[in-house]
């Protein structure tokens, strides 16, 4: 009788056997028939004197009923026998092909079929889950031909193990292949429970019993934190490349060249996406990395004040201002604004010092082996060195400015004392969306628990947005434009602008262009809240911050003067939001003959910042040194379209010289249109 060590019930139903050729034998005349047994049996005994016994396939055929009530591991033994297979008439399988499949594992398919369903069921995306499922399904196959018949652990806990590990593994894979955290969402059954995203356990186990309270976790959390600080640098290397990366213990510890700070500024620029050079590919919604980042340099963000800014325009010159204010009031402040202009270490500034190039350097060569594998963007890092060299640095209060959004921007894992938000308009749409309550949707992210917040303009479709939010928040919300602190403005001669304010007297703002007046509201407002916190305690510091923002901390690009005769001035400004403004101060400069030097970048709109231009301004159309940049041939054919009319350079250098050239002393030339235009004029003339 065949398989003797087989249950009794086997025995009893066996109903015959079939000795085959293995794989390759006369596949010619049994590929593609379907046999009826007794044309199968009579053809393989004929045969049966010629085939090599090691060769022969035994064939054991019972019903459905039998194979279903044979044990696991008599099943495992079947499947590991190379020459047995076994049938079943409830499938039907008399093809050479079919015979291939056998029915035992077929059955034990069957029968762990819902284990792998617990695992890939929970999965939202599609793509993900078949993708998952057939690593699953490739790990039970696996698990039958490896099982270890004479060893003592059962076979329905060796495959479940290597289910759920296998499962673990794919997930850190993905994350390595992919250079980030995924994340898999909780779901709800069909019975209402929630099934927890990275569930690791198999069906019947009672996941939520296992999983640990937020306080116990943040217990745990901090015992890990105070036990990895005492491990060496090259003891917390050697557990990143094990845990992390999956390394073997082996691997050496990766040796990076030292690099100089202009060598360091490029690794940074060239080895992370920079969405200043490539756009919307160096755009990363979530705070995963972050978080990661922030929590390995110990959330140093709780270790100081900060107040948050988010805004389509005037984020950068409300942050300044703020910041010189706060600075005449005798704190130690720190401002993280972005993008830099010249020098990279613009964005991180304490009291207006520029954080220097040697601890830019420390920060890549020490932390490189940690922030590679989690391949931050290069504004997550640069987020992460800010915030560092604060605590470092023992800031007393931080200005944070919005990269993009608010909602998922990178700072967004700040509790601040005031958010502030100066302004809503059309930019960055095919992030933040295409409509004006969409995209105050995403700044009003920032508005916290409790935490005052003040918008700096708004209209009815943005305000009901902010209410709502602050609303859910319990927070304060403030419209700057309710009781305007600017009661009256005009410029000065010699530059500047003088305000009449509601509260805090007569101030002369060192900031020049006539959309200041709405900085300056939002930022009196905000002091105004800060006034009643006990932040700001002295007038007279509002009055200084404003006459010396440039002095204290550095700002650049506002209506900057670069020299008087002729008047050369420069402005970022790059959006329609900005240049409803700009384009007014410049249709009103008293001047012979306005000269512009123009450039945009690929991510705003062109043909709306066209239609508000002069048409009676001579024109230098370029485009500026990063790959956004629209190329001055269609910034010049689209300005023809507003009859607009000047001649075309390749670099803005080149077009700054050219204007020069051309110009009389009573000619007023400007420069911009994006923050990149403005860059390059500034870096050239720097080195000049």
């Amino acid at each position: 009788m065949l398989y003797t060590n087989e249950e009794p019930l086997v025995q009893k139903t066996c109903i015959k056997t079939a000795n085959l050729q293995h794989d390759n034998y006369q596949s010619e005349t049994l590929e593609t028939q379907a046999l009826p047994s007794h044309s199968l049996l009579s053809k393989a005994n004929e045969s049966r004197e010629s085939i090599p016994e090691e060769l022969k396939l035994q064939t054991l055929v019972c019903g459905h009923q039998v194979l279903s009530s044979l044990s696991d591991k008599s099943l495992v033994s079947i499947c590991q026998k190379p020459n047995m297979r076994i049938q079943t008439v409830g499938y039907q399988p008399w093809s050479v092909d079919e015979l291939r499949h056998d029915a035992a594992q077929i059955e034990l398919c069957r029968r762990y079929r819902p284990l792998i369903l617990h695992y890939t069921n929970r999965m939202g995306n599609r793509e993900f889950r078949e993708d998952v499922e057939s690593y699953l399904w490739a790990i039970l196959i696996e698990s039958i031909y490896s099982f270890d018949l004479n060893g003592a652990v059962p076979f329905p806990g060796f495959v479940k193990a290597g289910i759920m590990y296998g499962y673990m593994r794919y997930w850190k894979r993905e994350r390595l292949r992919y250079r980030r955290e995924i994340h898999i969402p909780d779901r709800t059954t069909d019975d209402g429970e929630v099934a927890f995203g990275m569930d690791i356990f198999a069906s019947g186990e009672n996941v939520a019993d296992m999983v640990m309270s937020a306080d116990e976790e943040h217990r745990l959390r901090a015992r890990l934190v105070w036990a990895l600080g005492r491990l060496s640098p090259d003891q917390r290397d050697l557990l990143r490349r094990v845990y992390g990366e999956c390394q073997s213990l082996g691997t050496p510890i990766t040796q990076h060249p030292p690099m100089n700070y202009q060598e360091t500024v490029e690794y940074l620029f060239n080895s992370t996406p920079v969405f200043e050079h490539v756009g919307a590919s160096a755009y990363k919604e979530g705070l995963e990395t972050t978080k990661a980042l922030d929590e390995h340099f110990g959330h140093p963000h709780t270790h100081f004040l900060s107040i948050h800014v988010a805004g389509t325009n005037g984020k950068g010159s409300c942050s300044h201002t703020l910041a010189a204010i706060l600075q005449a009031e005798g704190y130690k402040v720190g401002l993280y604004t972005s993008p830099h202009l010249v020098d990279f270490r613009e964005r991180i500034r304490v009291n207006g010092e520029m954080i220097s190039e040697q601890e830019v350097i420390d920060f890549v060569e020490q932390e490189r082996n940690f922030f590679e594998p989690l391949h931050p963007s290069f504004f997550e890092l640069t987020t992460a060195l800010a915030f560092k060299h604060f605590a470092e640095q023992k800031v007393d209060i931080a200005i944070i400015e919005v990269g993009l959004g608010g909602r998922l921007d990178c700072t967004n894992i700040i509790t601040p004392i005031l958010s502030i938000i100066t302004n809503i308009s059309l930019d960055h749409t095919q992030f933040l969306g295409n409509t004006l309550g969409a995209i105050a949707a995403e700044k009003a992210g920032i508005i916290k628990h409790r935490v005052p917040v003040v918008i700096g303009e708004s209209v009815p479709e943005t305000q009901i947005v902010f209410k709502a939010k602050a609303q859910k928040e319990d927070a304060l919300i403030v419209f700057a434009e309710d009781i305007p602190a600017v009661l009256s403005s005009h410029p000065n001669p010699d530059g500047g602008i003088a305000y009449q304010t509601r509260f805090f007297g007569d101030i002369v703002g060192e900031l020049g262009g006539s959309y200041q007046e709405k900085n300056a509201n939002t930022v009196l407002t905000a002091v105004m809240q800060l006034y009643n916190k006990g932040v700001i305690k002295n007038a007279e510091s509002i009055a200084k911050g404003f006459a010396n923002v440039c002095e204290l901390t550095g700002l650049m690009g506002r209506w900057q003067k670069l020299q008087a005769n002729p008047l050369v001035i420069c402005d970022t400004g790059h959006n329609i939001g900005g240049w409803t403004y700009l384009s007014q101060q410049i249709k009103r400069q008293q001047c012979v003959q306005k000269r512009i030097v123009f450039g945009m970048v690929d991510d705003k709109d062109l043909h709306a910042v066209m239609s508000m231009l002069p048409d009676d301004a001579i024109y230098y159309w370029t485009q500026p040194s990063t790959h956004r940049a629209f190329p001055a041939e269609k910034v010049a054919a689209t300005a023809d379209d507003y009859d607009l009319h000047g001649n075309i350079f390749p670099t803005v250098l080149e077009a700054y010289q050219a204007a020069l050239q051309d110009v009389d002393e009573q000619d007023f030339i400007f420069v911009g249109g994006s923050s990149y235009v403005v860059a390059d004029l500034l870096t050239s003339l720097q080195k000049k």
